[in-house]
C-alpha cells in the first residue's frame, strides 16, 4: 500500500501537467452537461474566446511570479505594479508623449518596483512576503494620489489597438492580448528549460548555499526575477488599459491571490526549486475555467472565492503529500 502511494504521489510530482490538463478535461466536462436548458455556451469558440482574454493579463504575471518562486522568493506586489504601469503610460499619453515613450516609461516604473523589491530582499535581507506586502501598500497609495480616484482617461485612439482583435477568417478573430499570452508563455517555458542563466532559478531555490558556493550569483538571479515580474506586470497594466481605454487605481486588485494560486497549482513549491511555465500556465487556464463555469452556472459570487481557496489548499496539500502524512492522518481519525 506504502509503495503504491509513494508511486502515485511520484507520478503526480513528475508529470503535474498532465495531471493539471486531466483535471482541466474532468472540469470541461462537468460544466458542459451541468449547464441547464437545451442551449450549451460552454464549449463554443466565443465563450473560450472570452477565457483567454480573461486569463491574457494574469498569463503574463504567471512567468514573473514562477520564476520568483522557483528562486524560492514571493511577490505580493505585481497587482499594484499592474496598477501603476498602467496610470503612468495613460497619463504620459494624455499629456502629449509619444505611445511608444510612454509605454516604455510604464515598464520601466515596473521594472523599478521589481528592483527596489529585490535589492531590499537580497541586500538588506528583509523577507519576501514583508517586503512585497510593504511595497505592495506603497504603490497602490501612490497609484490612488495620481489619479484621486479618478480612471485617467482621454487616450490615443491608436493606442486601444492592442486591446483589439486580429481577424484571421471570416469566422475566426485572436485578441492581441491573447496572441501576447501565447508569445511570452511559449518564449519563457522554452528559456527556462534551456537558457543556462535561467535554470539557475532552480539551484537558487532548491539550495542557496550550495548554488553559492558553485560560483552562481544567487543576489543577481534572484532579483532579476523581481525586476522581470515587476516589468511584466506593469505591461499587464499597460495591456488592460488598452483593453478598458482607461487607466484606474484599482486595476489589478487580487491579481496576485489569483496568480499565485495558479502557479501553486501548476506545481511550483512554495519552498522553491520546482515548477514550470507551462505547468503554471495550465493552472491559470484551469482557475479560468473554473471561474467561467461558475459564472455560467450563476454560482453565488462569495461562493467563488470559497471554491478557488480550496483548490488552492488541495494544490499545496497534494505537494506536501507522502506515506507517513497518510499514516499520521489515518492515526488520528482512529482517536
Amino acid at each position: 500500500m506504502s509503495q503504491t502511494t509513494q508511486r502515485l504521489s511520484q507520478f503526480v510530482q513528475a508529470y503535474r501537467e498532465v495531471v493539471i490538463l486531466l483535471v482541466l478535461g474532468v472540469a470541461c466536462a462537468g460544466f458542459y452537461f451541468a449547464q441547464p436548458g437545451d442551449i450549451n455556451r460552454f464549449l463554443t469558440i466565443d465563450n473560450w474566446r472570452v477565457i483567454a482574454v480573461n486569463i491574457s493579463t494574469d498569463a503574463l504575471m504567471v512567468v514573473g511570479m514562477t520564476l520568483v518562486i522557483i528562486a524560492g522568493g514571493f511577490d505580493l506586489s505585481i497587482g499594484s505594479t499592474v496598477a501603476l504601469g498602467g496610470i503612468i503610460a495613460c497619463k504620459l499619453m494624455v499629456g502629449g508623449v509619444p505611445i511608444l515613450l510612454a509605454v516604455v516609461a510604464g515598464l520601466l516604473a515596473g521594472a523599478l518596483v521589481g528592483a527596489v523589491n529585490g535589492f531590499i530582499i537580497t541586500k538588506v535581507g528583509v523577507n519576501p512576503l514583508i517586503t512585497t506586502l510593504g511595497t505592495m501598500i506603497i504603490v497602490r497609495g501612490l497609484c490612488l494620489v495620481a489619479v484621486q480616484a479618478n480612471p485617467v482617461t482621454g487616450l490615443p485612439p491608436s493606442f486601444a489597438k492592442l486591446g483589439e482583435t486580429m481577424h484571421l477568417t471570416a469566422s475566426f478573430d485572436l485578441p492581441y492580448s491573447v496572441l501576447l499570452m501565447v508569445m511570452t508563455v511559449m518564449a519563457a517555458d522554452v528559456l527556462l528549460r534551456h537558457a543556462r542563466f535561467l535554470r539557475q532559478v532552480y539551484y537558487v531555490g532548491g539550495n542557496e548555499e550550495a548554488a553559492r558556493f558553485s560560483g552562481i550569483n544567487v543576489d543577481r538571479v534572484r532579483s532579476f526575477t523581481y525586476i522581470l515580474t515587476g516589468v511584466l506586470a506593469a505591461l499587464a497594466g499597460i495591456v488592460n488599459a488598452s483593453r478598458l481605454i482607461s487607466a484606474s487605481a484599482n486595476a489589478g486588485e487580487r491579481a496576485e491571490l489569483r496568480v499565485i494560486s495558479a502557479v501553486v497549482i501548476g506545481g511550483a513549491s512554495l519552498a522553491g526549486g520546482t515548477g514550470t511555465i507551462l505547468g503554471a500556465f495550465l493552472g491559470l487556464l484551469l482557475v479560468g475555467v473554473i471561474e467561467n463555469g461558475m459564472e455560467i452556472l450563476r454560482v453565488n459570487i462569495y461562493m467563488k472565492n470559497v471554491v478557488m481557496g480550496t483548490i488552492l489548499i488541495l494544490a499545496v496539500t497534494i505537494d506536501r503529500i507522502d506515506w507517513p502524512m497518510l499514516k499520521r492522518i489515518g492515526r488520528w481519525f482512529k482517536k
